[in-house]
């Protein structure tokens, strides 16, 4: 298996995982509101994970106050956005890049 159908994977989980826990918060006769805010500060840092790799802006805080129904539109969301995931190529040439900026003394962010 090549990198880039391991990563599709490992977001496929990822995505599984979201919508179980979500079905599992919204199926409980009790209102379990730290399950809440873990599950939004799990989606948050996924969020930020892929706009990092991106080179783009943060979008979200990393400890977000979403209801349930705001989870699963981002959880939709999210899942949206990793099926677009950048090829395997384009993660080599930011390390490299991050290598070769360190090597000349220059701030690696």
């Amino acid at each position: 298996m090549g990198l880039l159908e391991h990563l599709r994977r490992q977001f496929a989980y990822d995505a599984w995982a979201n919508r179980e826990v979500l079905a599992a918060l919204s199926a409980s006769a009790h209102s379990n509101e730290r399950a809440r805010q873990l599950l939004a500060h799990i989606l948050s840092a996924q969020r930020l994970w892929l706009e990092r790799i991106r080179k783009r802006t943060q979008s979200q805080p990393v400890w977000p106050d979403f209801s349930l129904d705001q989870c699963e539109a981002q959880i939709s969301e999210l899942a949206s956005l990793l099926e677009r995931v950048p090829p395997p190529s384009f993660f080599l040439s930011s390390f490299g890049e991050c290598l070769l900026q360190k090597q000349q003394g220059r701030v690696v962010e």
